[in-house]
């Protein structure tokens, strides 16, 4: 850490909060809950959707799959992803995607997470995805694809923003009709409807960011993908989910703002398309 930048980030996080991040930098935070599955990943073939995610993923994450898994590819969109205005990640596909420095790299799609024709119809155990599903546009088509990818009876780990604990509080959540709706009108990542809303409901006091710097990003968002298109609560993510006809095995609310679902795939499926 730069020691310049000590005295802006103790003003922004406060005494407390600076000493739960040094605390959570020297002691990792697990989840307890969803420690109990992680036997359920081992040597497992997996497939993550955004990533590598290794504050959630990794050796001193909440969920340390990464260690104990068999093998990892990966997913991020075909364009340059900009971040904060000021940097971007291209993606390189083929056999790149680097999530530990102990197991070989996977292999990396440049694809959107809707559309993935180049992979298998279940081709994967298990699929990992982290702070993804809130930035589609049409959730129930993503949902669909990762079903078909993923064989009978894999597992499924979604982790998302819980809306009442981040700068989306004052947002309505998303319903269930309003994800069927995207669905039948075949929304893409270039749909814009949410962005006004976004815009001008923002908690900035919780960002990185001002508002003026957001719109200018979210004007953009099929590269930046600044946007929340969907809000979800606890509840709403589990509706998602059992309407998906997904078998939910646990659903938990983690700090600082994370909702984390585990469901498997049902062997009785039939894949999609």
């Amino acid at each position: 850490m730069n020691l310049l930048t000590i005295p802006r980030k103790l003003r922004k996080n406060g005494v407390r909060g600076s000493a739960r991040k040094i605390q959570r930098m020297l002691i990792p935070y697990r989840s307890r809950e969803m420690l109990k599955y992680l036997h359920q990943f081992e040597n497992a073939k997996g497939i993550e959707m955004g990533g590598p995610t290794r504050w959630a993923f990794g050796a001193r994450g909440s969920i340390p799959i990464y260690p104990v898994i068999g093998s990892l590819d990966n997913v991020n969109p075909p364009v340059d992803i900009v971040y904060d205005n000021t940097h971007a990640i291209r993606i390189d596909a083929g056999p790149t995607f680097r999530f530990s420095d102990r197991k070989s790299p996977g292999m990396q799609y440049a694809a959107e997470a809707a559309d993935l024709p180049m992979i298998g119809s279940g081709a994967y155990d298990v699929l990992l995805s982290s702070h993804m599903i809130e930035h589609t546009t049409n959730p129930i088509k993503v949902l669909l694809e990762w079903a078909r990818i993923v064989r009978s009876g894999g597992l499924f780990l979604i982790i998302a923003p819980d809306k009442e604990r981040n700068f989306d509080h004052y947002r309505p959540t998303t319903t269930l009709q309003h994800m069927i709706d995207d669905f039948e009108a075949n929304r893409g990542e270039d749909d814009q409807t949410h962005l006004n809303e976004s815009v001008e409901m923002n908690d900035y006091s919780m960002m990185s960011f001002d508002k003026e710097a957001f719109r200018s990003g979210a004007t953009r968002n099929l590269e930046t993908r600044y946007l929340h298109h969907h809000i979800f609560t606890l509840t709403s993510l589990r509706q998602l989910l059992e309407y998906m006809k997904l078998d939910i095995v646990e659903m938990v609310a983690e700090p600082p703002y994370h909702l984390i679902a585990l469901a498997r795939n049902r062997a009785d499926r039939t894949p999609a398309g």
